[in-house]
């Protein structure tokens, strides 16, 4: 366990690294770039912080006293992972991918930053708990970024994308409205999780944060942006000059939808599952995640042949 928290750990010091120098010479001013800060610093910190309690696990002398605290430690940890990494990754994309794409009003910035500003009290907060021992307080620590990850930004995302200018359905709007949905839900999730002595309702929370929420905006955002990279990078200088096809022929629409009805169906059988845990629901969660996961293979393998046929008398660039 030492060595792949180890190692883990190392991964993400060189991504973080990388993007960290890029991050700090981009105009902090953006609360795009300053979200994506927030959010890389807050996946150091969570690596940290899974490394030392791998750590504890393997028996090493010095990792001991968090076992006195494990579960601030553990809170701390997916707290700092869901809410400020994801969470924050999440809000500071969407704030320049849906307007750009979508053509949604831009949130309020007085939103953005008072997203940003929840995000560091959070961050702050929970280091602060951890270093006193006081694990007592580590969910008044984590209540800023909750409130501003599973409710203020998803809502207000929601009212974003009811207000798009361009209305023409599209599936990675659906993704995304699932998402946000979802997000709302993990929320709600995470204080009966808080409150109530059941099993059921943590498990829910940690269903509903990873595939219903963050998966649902990651696999949205691939059917559109896989098609729009390679669209942009090997068709768009041939404009004018040569017949290309369309951005939207390279990843058909029906698609992307059925793709979009398996993650929902998956999401909900998966989510009556974890409450009434019926094994039998459990397992057919189990086959439709696998086949959503095939179905965004797929989606990658049409988009590249679609390109190589696409490409077949057009000049080489």
């Amino acid at each position: 366990m030492m060595v792949g928290g180890a190692v883990l750990l190392v991964a993400i010091l060189t991504v973080a690294g990388q993007v960290g120098v890029a991050l700090m010479m981009a105009d902090g001013r953006n609360p795009t770039v300053a979200g994506m800060r927030l959010a890389v610093a807050a996946l150091v910190v969570a690596g940290a912080i899974g490394v030392t309690c791998a750590a504890a696990r393997s028996g090493l002398p010095w990792a001991q006293p968090v076992l006195a605290d494990w579960l601030a430690w553990r809170m701390g940890h997916f707290g700092i992972g869901l809410a400020l990494w994801v969470g924050g990754l999440i809000a500071a994309v969407s704030w320049q991918v849906l307007p750009m794409f979508y053509l949604t009003p831009a949130a309020p910035k007085a939103v953005q930053w008072g997203v940003l500003v929840a995000g560091v009290l959070s961050l702050l907060g929970i280091v602060a708990v951890l270093g006193t021992r006081a694990g007592d307080l580590m969910w008044l620590a984590m209540a800023p970024a909750a409130v501003a990850a599973w409710g203020v930004h998803p809502a207000v995302t929601l009212w974003a994308l009811s207000k798009r200018r361009r209305k023409r359905a599209d599936p990675s709007v659906s993704f995304w409205r699932m998402g946000m949905v979802c997000g709302l839900f993990t929320g709600v999730a995470a204080v009966l999780a808080a409150v109530l002595d059941a099993p059921s309702w943590s498990v829910l929370f940690a269903w509903l944060s990873i595939w219903g929420w963050a998966g649902a905006v990651v696999h949205g955002m691939l059917t559109r942006i896989v098609p729009f990279l390679v669209w942009f990078h090997r068709f768009s200088s041939l404009v004018g000059h040569a017949d290309v096809p369309s951005m939207r022929a390279l990843l058909p629409r029906e698609v992307a939808d059925r793709a979009y009805k398996l993650h929902l169906a998956t999401t909900l059988v998966g989510a009556v599952a974890c409450l009434t845990q019926w094994d039998l629901l459990a397992r057919a969660a189990g086959l439709l995640l696998l086949a959503t996961g095939l179905a965004m293979v797929m989606q990658a393998v049409l988009v590249a042949r679609t390109t190589r046929a696409a490409e077949r008398g057009l000049p080489v660039i």
